[in-house]
């Protein structure tokens, strides 16, 4: 998920009119933007399913999950065992 930016802030590009002016366009300064604001603005979910759930599938499934991540240096917290 991305809003369409990447990694870019959607609000950098957002312009906001006044009533008083309706043809000049302003940014938002920082200071006014949301405090709910996401400082990410691009996520990347991988899920990884296996048909047999035994301790040796399960960690060769965890090991792959590892390489993988080292050879496309995915940073980010560990993974979530289910």
């Amino acid at each position: 998920m991305n809003y369409g930016m990447e990694g870019d802030d959607p609000m950098k590009n957002m312009r906001f009119y006044t009533k008083s002016d309706q043809r000049n366009g302003l940014k938002l300064p920082d200071d006014q933007t949301s405090m709910y604001m996401p400082i990410c603005f691009s996520e990347q979910l991988i899920r990884v399913y296996c048909k047999k759930i035994d301790k040796d599938s399960l960690s060769k499934a965890h090991m792959c999950m590892k390489v993988w991540r080292e050879t496309k240096q995915q940073a980010g917290p560990e993974e979530t065992v289910v």
